[in-house]
C-alpha cells in the first residue's frame, strides 16, 4: 500500500516538475494542477501525506536560516520556492540565504541568484519592505552579510503565502502545489532552478548582471578568443525581437549546407541564418506552449517539440509538414538528428493501467530511421538505472550508434549500446571537473567526444565518460550542435557562437 501510495504521488510530481520547468517563474494555474492531480490518481490521503513533507522543508529552512547555516537553509528553501514561486516572503528568505552564502564563499553565482529572487519577490509584492531592504543591502554593501530581522517576513515563511490562505480554491491550489515537493525527498535538488558553476580550477566566466558592480556584464566578443581546447571564431546576435536579434534562444540546428537555425524557447520563433551569421528568414510555431527542443536534418527539415508533440516544418518557410507519432500519448520532450539521417527522441508520460485511474511513469528513448519509422525503443532507460524520476533529458547518438542520455535530475549522462543495453554513466552533481551542477545541453563530435554544457562553460569527455577538458562560454549555453568538420555551435539566449575544437 505504501509503495503504491508513493508511486502515485511521484507520477504527479514528475508532471508538475515538467510544467514548472516549462513555465520557469510564471504561475501555474489551478485548473492545470487539478487536472494533473486527477490524472495521476491523487487521493485526499496523498495530499495530506504531501502537506506534512512540505511543512518539514519550511521548518528546516527557517531553522537553518536563523542559525546562519546558509548552505542548508538555501537547500531547504529552494525546494519550497521552486514549487511555490509566487510566495514573496519565501523568495526573500531564499535570497537572503543565497546572498549570505555567496558572501561567505566568495561565490558570485550565488549572489547573482539572490538578486534575481529578491527582485522577483518585489515584483510580486511592491510593499515587501524586507525585499526592498535586502536589495538595497546587496547594491550598497556588496561584500557584507545581510542581517536577518526577527519578526519580519525574511526568515519565517508562514501566514503570508497566497496559496495557503483565503478562499477554498486558494487553499486547494496550495495543497496541490505542496504535493510536488515530495519528489525532492528522493534525494536530489531541482536542478533546473540552479545557476551552473564552473569546476574548481577551471576558468570562471563573468556572470551577467545589471544590479551590482562586482558582477560583470558579459558582452559579445568580436575578436577570436583562445581557450586551449576550443577557439571562438564567430559570434553573432544581440538582444531584441527583430530579424537577426534574439531574446530567449535555447535551441540550435544545422543543415548540410551549413545554414544555422535558432529556436526561441518562449516565443516559438525560428530564425534561419547563413553559415556566416547573415539573417535569411524567420517563422513562428504560433503556439502558446514553450519550444522544448529543435533539430534540423541535412535537407533543412526542422523538427520542433512543443506541447508534447514533434512537429515537422520546412526550415526556411515554416510550412508545417506533419508530426512524428509514438503511441497515443503526448510526451515528447527532446529530439536530435542521428548520423545516419534518422532521429533520436525522448518521450515521457504516464502509462495508465487498464481499468485504473493511475499508471506508471515511463521515460523512453526512441530511435527513428530516415523515413521516420521507429527502429528501437529503450523503455524507461534512465529511471530503470536510477530508480528515480528524470527531468530535462537530452539525447544524442554517436557515429557507431551509441546512445548518450543526459538527465538534469541526477546531473549525469547515461550511456547505452546501439542495442539499447545500458553500459555506463558519468558526471553527477558537484563542482569538480567531470561533475555538473545543472547540465543543460548535450552534443557528440565525429571523434566520439561528448560535450555537456552548463550556464558558464562546456565540459568535454571521451566516449567512455573520462573527463578531457572544459572551455568557458559567454552567457547561458542552452543549445549545442556540431557539424561534419567538428566545429561546435552554441546558442546562449541572445547570441550564437562558433568554436573550432582540437582534433
Amino acid at each position: 500500500m505504501a509503495e503504491e501510495h508513493d508511486r502515485i504521488v511521484q507520477s504527479y510530481m514528475e508532471k508538475v516538475l515538467a510544467l514548472r520547468r516549462e513555465r520557469e517563474q510564471d504561475e501555474l494555474r489551478e485548473e492545470e494542477l487539478e487536472e494533473i492531480a486527477l490524472q495521476s490518481g491523487l487521493s485526499r490521503e496523498d495530499l495530506d501525506y504531501a502537506r506534512k513533507s512540505f511543512q518539514d522543508y519550511l521548518n528546516r529552512g527557517k531553522g537553518f536560516l536563523q542559525y546562519n547555516n546558509w548552505e542548508r537553509a538555501s537547500r531547504e528553501l529552494e525546494h519550497a520556492v521552486a514549487l511555490s514561486p509566487n510566495n514573496s516572503p519565501a523568495l526573500v528568505s531564499l535570497a537572503t540565504a543565497l546572498w549570505n552564502s555567496g558572501v561567505e564563499n566568495h561565490e558570485n553565482a550565488e549572489k547573482y541568484r539572490a538578486m534575481q529572487y529578491a527582485e522577483r519577490a518585489l515584483q510580486l509584492d511592491s510593499n515587501n519592505t524586507e525585499a526592498i531592504r535586502l536589495i538595497t543591502h546587496m547594491t550598497e554593501h556588496k561584500g557584507e552579510i545581510f542581517s536577518i530581522s526577527t519578526g519580519r517576513t525574511t526568515t519565517p515563511i508562514r501566514n503570508t503565502s497566497t496559496t495557503s490562505v483565503g478562499n477554498p480554491a486558494q487553499k486547494k491550489l496550495g495543497v496541490i502545489i505542496l504535493v510536488a515537493t515530495m519528489i525532492i525527498s528522493f534525494g536530489a535538488a531541482i536542478s533546473f532552478f540552479m545557476v551552473n558553476s564552473a569546476p574548481q580550477g577551471e576558468y570562471i566566466a563573468p556572470i551577467p548582471s545589471s544590479e551590482s558592480e562586482d558582477i560583470s556584464t558579459v558582452e559579445p566578443q568580436e575578436e577570436k578568443q583562445e581557450f586551449g581546447f576550443a577557439t571562438e571564431v564567430m559570434a553573432f546576435g544581440s538582444k531584441g525581437i527583430g530579424p537577426g536579434k534574439m531574446e530567449d534562444a535555447r535551441h540550435i540546428g544545422l543543415d548540410a549546407e551549413g545554414n544555422i537555425y535558432v529556436g526561441e524557447y518562449s516565443s516559438g520563433r525560428v530564425q534561419k541564418f547563413k553559415s556566416d551569421g547573415t539573417f535569411v528568414s524567420q517563422w513562428n510555431i504560433n503556439h502558446d506552449t514553450p519550444m522544448r527542443s529543435l533539430a534540423v536534418s541535412r535537407d533543412g527539415t526542422a523538427y520542433v517539440v512543443f506541447g508534447g508533440i514533434i512537429h515537422k516544418y520546412n526550415g526556411e518557410t515554416g510550412e508545417l509538414l506533419g508530426t512524428i507519432e509514438y503511441g497515443t500519448w503526448k510526451g515528447f520532450d527532446a529530439v536530435a538528428t542521428t548520423p545516419d539521417g534518422g532521429l533520436i527522441t525522448f518521450w515521457q508520460g504516464l502509462r495508465k493501467s487498464k481499468g485504473t485511474r493511475s499508471g506508471q511513469m515511463s521515460d523512453d528513448i526512441i530511435l527513428y530511421d530516415r523515413n521516420e519509422k521507429v527502429t528501437q525503443v529503450i523503455e524507461r532507460g534512465i529511471s530503470t538505472v536510477t530508480g528515480k524520476p528524470v527531468v530535462n533529458v537530452k539525447v544524442v547518438v554517436d557515429g557507431q550508434g551509441r546512445v548518450y542520455a543526459m538527465d538534469g535530475f541526477s546531473s549525469a549522462v547515461y550511456v547505452f549500446e546501439r542495442d539499447g543495453k545500458y553500459i555506463n554513466r558519468f558526471g553527477g552533481r558537484g563542482r569538480e571537473p567531470g561533475q555538473f551542477t545543472a547540465p543543460d545541453a548535450l552534443a557528440v563530435d565525429g571523434l566520439g567526444r561528448v560535450y555537456v554544457s552548463s550556464s558558464l562553460h562546456v565540459q568535454v569527455f571521451d566516449g567512455d565518460g573520462r573527463y578531457v577538458s572544459a572551455f568557458p562560454v559567454n552567457g547561458v549555453a542552452s543549445g549545442m550542435v556540431i557539424n561534419d568538420q567538428d566545429e561546435i555551435f552554441i546558442v546562449a539566449r541572445e547570441q550564437v557562437m562558433q568554436f573550432h575544437i582540437q582534433k
